[in-house]
């Protein structure tokens, strides 16, 4: 029984790590169409727009640290490195 409880554990993620993989989503998504996307725009898409939300420690750190690498890269730079970046992101989020 011990390990079904840990292998039930070690297979969910928490709400932090999926309201990031969805910002991180979005962000490739719309630097793919090519639109610099601004907070609203992000959040709407990852559909991480509702009040509660929005004030999430993880998610707002998130989308501050997106909205800070498109700005300082005009996202030229930055779409290479969105992959390996939201999964450091997802592994640190889920320590919370």
């Amino acid at each position: 029984m011990p390990l079904t409880v840990w292998a039930f554990e070690a297979g969910v993620e928490t709400y932090g790590a999926y309201a990031v993989r969805c910002l991180w989503w979005a962000a490739r998504t719309y630097l793919d169409e090519g639109i610099y996307p601004t907070r609203a725009q992000l959040l709407n898409r990852a559909r991480k727009n509702h009040a509660d939300t929005t004030q999430h420690p993880i998610v707002r750190q998130t989308v501050d640290a997106i909205l800070a690498m498109i700005d300082a890269t005009g996202g030229t730079h930055l779409r290479p490195h969105l992959d390996s970046l939201s999964t450091s992101m997802i592994t640190i989020s889920s320590k919370e």
